[in-house]
């Protein structure tokens, strides 16, 4: 996910950002998107050294697959379950290396 600086402060979804090898320049480019973002926005920041495809070819999309998943059966569904794996220690647990600001503003009303 790529962010122009005087956007960054339009969000009206809390953002998840994924990404894959550190050398690839859209993960720099992500890396200061995620700095940019505002302490009081609630943000995730995961990165699996995968490469640019991410595991998206994997069966069920792989790694990647598992955290968009979860990330919509929780802020779509409010399902606790998928919020841990974002607010917990799976992700780490699953290689992902994880950064987080203020996971706990997310209040859900589920569909």
């Amino acid at each position: 996910m790529l962010l122009m600086p005087m956007y960054v402060r339009c969000y009206f979804l809390p953002p998840v950002m994924r990404s894959g090898t550190p050398v690839l320049t859209c993960v720099i480019q992500g890396e200061r998107d995620y700095d940019l973002l505002p302490a009081s926005t609630p943000s995730w920041k995961g990165n699996l050294a995968v490469g640019h495809g991410g595991t998206y070819r994997d069966t069920d999309a792989g790694k990647f697959g598992v955290a968009a998943v979860r990330f919509f059966q929780w802020t779509l569904r409010g399902n606790a379950t998928a919020a841990s794996f974002f607010t917990g220690q799976e992700a780490q647990a699953a290689g992902w290396q994880v950064e987080s600001k203020n996971l706990g503003a997310i209040k859900v009303t589920p569909l």
